[in-house]
Order: C-alpha cells, then structure tokens, then sequence
C-alpha cells in the first residue's frame, strides 16, 4: 500500500469524522424532543430511579462520550494529515 493510498483513505475517514460530528448535535436534540423523552415518563424506578432521570442523564453522557471520540478522532486525522505533508507543500484547513 502506498502513502497516496493510505492519504487517500485518511481523507476518507477525516470527511466521515467531520459529517458524524456535523449529525451528533442534531441527533442529541432530537433524543431531547418531548414526543420522544414522553415516552420515558412511565411510573416506572430502576434502583429508586425514575425512568425519565435515568433516560436524560444517560443520553446527555452519551451525546458526551461520542463528542469525545468524534473529536479524539479529528484530531488524530489532522495530526495524520500533518505526517503525509510534504515540507514544500502548504498546510490544509
């Protein structure tokens, strides 16, 4: 495998990082939408634990976890980036 084609596939999945972390926000708002947190009102406790506490805090750590990697993993891809450069080339983005 040559370095064009590892570049080439790092740009890949540098563009898929950028879409997955342009979708996050949107998706965590709508997992936060009332018609969808209603359906987590039942008079149901898990541990003394009302559903509805547990459904928002564990989506809200959710929504978090997956920022943290999307962005681990746009910073892995532009150090990446930076590696296959070549010295007379000029930096991208």
């Amino acid at each position: 495998m040559s370095a064009r084609d590892t570049e080439r596939r790092g740009g890949d999945d540098k563009r898929g990082t950028r879409d997955l972390a342009s979708v996050l926000p949107f998706a965590a708002i709508f997992l936060f939408l009332p018609p969808f947190v209603l359906t987590f009102t039942a008079p149901l406790a898990l541990g003394g634990i009302p559903l509805i506490v547990l459904y928002i805090f564990g989506v809200w750590a959710l929504v978090i976890l997956c920022a943290a990697i999307v962005a681990s993993r746009l910073a892995g891809a532009g150090a990446r980036d930076q590696a296959f450069r070549r010295p007379d080339e000029p930096a991208k983005d």
